[in-house]
């Protein structure tokens, strides 16, 4: 009975299928809590090239919003804006702010949050992410900003999976 915004923290933003948009870092991606995600990542905006509309956001983008249950906890770590006029926000979501707050809206975010039981949760924010991942043998930022998620999750894991099992490490 939850919604994906108290769920991910963020939901369907925009749609359309006029070009996509790159990603640009937030101020908040510099904290050392997560700045660990963009480790390797060349450029602060990143995602221009993609297989999906031509970029990393683009198709379906998804954004936070605090009136719909987003947790204060939620962190954007990256900001896609710019979207043409014919991208269209969802025709049934009401914006507390009116269209200020619409307005506003246009944008995909990229989010991290650090749940209370020491679990992570990440989203790209778009549909057209996969897309924009290198092809084989090469790397791209979104293909080692990717990596870094997976790495870190995956070692974070390994680590939960040895204390769960080895009465020595949990002390």
């Amino acid at each position: 009975g939850r919604g994906e915004f108290s769920l991910v923290g963020k939901a369907i933003s925009l749609m359309g299928f006029d070009g996509a948009r790159p990603y640009e870092r937030t101020p908040a991606s510099y904290d050392e809590d997560v700045s660990w995600i963009f480790e390797g990542v060349r450029d602060t905006c990143f995602g221009d090239t993609g297989i999906v509309l031509g970029g990393a956001a683009g198709y379906e983008v998804d954004a936070t919003d605090p009136h719909l249950g987003t947790s204060p906890d939620t962190i954007v770590v990256a900001r896609a804006t710019g979207f043409p006029e014919s991208f269209f926000h969802d025709p049934t979501r009401w914006y507390e702010g009116g269209e200020a707050e619409e307005m506003q809206r246009r944008c995909a975010e990229m989010t991290i949050r650090q749940l209370p039981n020491g679990a992570k949760i990440f989203t790209t924010g778009s549909v057209a992410w996969l897309g924009a991942l290198p092809e084989a043998g090469e790397m791209n930022d979104v293909g080692r900003l990717t990596l870094n998620v997976i790495n870190r999750f995956t070692i974070s894991q390994k680590r939960e999976n040895r204390r769960a099992t080895d009465p020595q490490t949990a002390l």
